[in-house]
């Protein structure tokens, strides 16, 4: 049985650069690092529970959460901080123009740039090591 790899991350509405960021992140570096992993997003399943209930589910099962915590999305700060209090595996990630509030500055994060390949290449590689 393949071990979860739960992504938290800001979500929006389709069409926006929101979703678009997400959707790029999952697909161009957290998938292919994660191939071990089957990669869940909550907005990409299908459930008949409330939404919160399936996201705790995921947030206390899961092998490991890969938090995106760009534009400081309430969402991802209080699944994340779930996550972290639980003492379970937890990824912290980030837009590399994004600031880290004081409080968790200390907490390594891996920076991302969707534009630049090299760079996209770069936070695959650390990525991988962190998951190692």
């Amino acid at each position: 049985m393949k071990k979860t790899c739960f992504i938290v991350c800001p979500i929006s509405d389709e069409g926006t650069e929101i979703r678009k960021r997400s959707d790029q992140l999952m697909k161009h570096i957290i998938e292919p690092v994660c191939g071990d992993f089957d990669v869940i997003r909550i907005d990409k399943l299908q459930h008949n529970k409330s939404i919160t209930e399936e996201i705790l589910n995921y947030l206390k099962n899961s092998d490991l959460v890969i938090s995106d915590i760009t534009d400081h999305n309430p969402n991802c700060f209080y699944e994340s901080g779930f996550r972290n209090a639980i003492g379970k595996p937890l990824i912290f990630m980030k837009n590399k123009n994004t600031t880290i509030p004081f409080d968790i500055s200390t907490i390594r994060t891996l920076e991302y740039n969707l534009s630049d390949l090299d760079e996209v290449e770069n936070t695959k590689n650390s990525l991988s090591s962190t998951i190692s």
